[in-house]
């Protein structure tokens, strides 16, 4: 699907930078944006067993090219109001994750190197794209500072949102998400 928004005719282009115009100063989402099909991807056999399989949403790519358009402009707010710490740093401009695993490595050396005590911890949140209280993350924001209008666009990213199950029988029928950000959107590191 990218590949053909990216290849299609300047008018699909200009309409669709309408729709988000449009969605940036206050519409609704549309319906068949905030809904997904989730599918699932077999980690190991058997693949009979829950456990073995991974779920994932599939997102329509025209909403995942708008929230990634927000995606930059809260990015930019957070950096702005100093919001991120310098360890968060795998997905902002200039950064790599590899500069916290040398951090980390340089700490190691130099309590080895000065006999000192050195105590790792490792968080790890099980299910932590589907644990995200929105509605906490929402005034989360707007204490901090981030504009209402910004924190009310990604709340309005969020509305209605609802799932299908792709099943080896069809499709489920809709369940409405009402926690949670689904893995793969851009906004989830936020």
């Amino acid at each position: 699907p990218y590949e053909l928004i990216r290849c299609a005719p300047p008018s699909t282009h200009y309409q669709l930078r309408r729709t988000y115009d449009e969605l940036l100063t206050g519409a609704s989402m549309p319906d068949e944006w905030v809904g997904s099909i989730c599918s699932y991807l077999f980690k190991r056999h058997p693949d009979c067993f829950l456990e073995n399989v991974r779920p994932v949403k599939l997102l329509p790519t025209t909403y995942k090219g708008f929230t990634g358009l927000i995606d930059s402009r809260m990015k930019a707010e957070m950096e702005h109001l100093g919001m991120l710490e310098l360890a968060q740093g795998g997905f902002r401009p200039g950064m790599q994750t590899q500069a916290s695993i040398l951090r980390l490595q340089y700490a190691i050396e130099e309590a080895r190197a000065t006999k000192g005590r050195i105590v790792i911890a490792m968080l790890d949140w099980f299910s932590a794209f589907d644990s995200v209280d929105l509605g906490r993350l929402y005034l989360l924001f707007e204490q901090m500072g981030m504009h209402r209008a910004d924190v009310d666009l990604l709340r309005r990213c969020h509305a209605g949102a609802w799932v299908t199950v792709r099943t080896p029988f069809g499709e489920t029928a809709r369940v409405q998400v009402t926690r949670g950000s689904p893995q793969g959107l851009s906004l989830i590191h936020i």
